[in-house]
């Protein structure tokens, strides 16, 4: 983590979410009250174009670091 997000790493919120709420998230991104973390001023950004695989291996990554 740094001070624009949290760590992926013993994240409580990655732990518990399913592999769609994620890629719901990487595609998406958090913006406003959609935000999970109101303490980081920065909005995650969408990823709408990453491809299918990818978004699945960044998935395994991030489970993996977990």
């Amino acid at each position: 983590g740094t001070s624009m997000a949290p760590a992926f790493k013993g994240n409580a919120w990655v732990k518990g979410a399913s592999n769609n709420e994620i890629a719901d998230v990487i595609r998406n991104g958090r913006q406003g009250p959609a935000k999970k973390y109101a303490n980081f001023v920065i909005s995650m950004p969408a990823t709408k174009e990453m491809p299918e695989n990818d978004v699945t291996a960044l998935i395994e990554y991030i489970r993996a670091i977990n």
